[in-house]
């Protein structure tokens, strides 16, 4: 707690405050102008970009715990964490990889669910396991649009020849089907873009949103995850 009878700035105070809650300070491996911290929230541990709203929402709020009268603006948080980013920059911190739902590591594949409590699937050569992500676990980022994916049944046997057959893939083209569904979750590998070709009422759609929500689903519904093909050239490039 910050002590009401400090007599330093309120600046000051929450800046050393701020520094006190960080679990773990980083520069992201491929972008050194990046600097996350791992906090503490609501009883598991979060991967934050300092200059992004979420990590303003996190010192405003971890402020308002705290027994202090004065209300500041979003620019006094922004302040605080501008002057964490530059003493990060100046002084140093480790560099690491950032993580977005995925992480391939030498002898273990991360899968993050998406869930409020921050759990993975852990799949290493000896086991499979859900677990809770933390300071020491590779450090993942959550964009606007990840949607929290579903509970996997471990029980399960040839789980890909029965989406292959509800999807009505043709016989000929299950095991490509198939090889190309799990390799999307290679996430250090360049993968095709899987192209579903075929009449009007033939599944397209069906197809390619359930792909979608079975990587990396932006909701429950298959509207969700579906976007229309774009129209000009410079839309299909971004």
């Amino acid at each position: 707690k910050i002590d009401s009878k400090d007599s330093r700035k309120d600046s000051k105070k929450l800046y050393d405050f701020a520094k006190s809650k960080i679990l773990k300070l980083v520069i992201a491996e491929n972008n050194s102008n990046e600097v996350y911290a791992v906090v503490k929230i609501n009883n598991h541990a979060e991967t934050l970009n300092l200059v992004s709203k979420r990590a303003i929402h996190w010192l405003s709020n971890e402020y308002r715990k705290i027994d202090l009268d004065e209300i500041h603006s979003d620019d006094f948080y922004k302040n605080i964490l501008h002057a964490i980013i530059s003493d990060v920059q100046m002084n140093g911190a480790p560099r690491e990889k950032i993580y977005n739902r995925i992480a391939m590591l030498k002898d273990e594949f991360l899968y993050d669910l998406g869930t409020f409590d921050y759990s993975a699937i852990k799949i290493t050569k000896e086991k499979i396991e859900i677990i809770k992500l933390d300071e020491n676990s590779p450090l993942f980022v959550r964009t606007q649009s990840l949607h929290e994916q579903v509970k996997p049944k471990f029980n399960t046997t040839k789980s890909l020849d029965k989406i292959s057959e509800l999807l009505h893939i043709v016989k000929k083209d299950r095991i490509l089907f198939k090889v190309h569904l799990v390799a999307f979750l290679l996430e250090m590998h360049p993968i095709p873009i899987m192209v579903i070709d075929g009449t009007s009422g033939s599944l397209k759609t069906t197809v390619t949103t359930t792909v979608k929500r079975i990587i990396d689903p932006n909701g429950k519904s298959r509207y969700s995850n579906y976007v229309g093909f774009p129209k000009k050239q410079e839309d299909l490039v971004i």
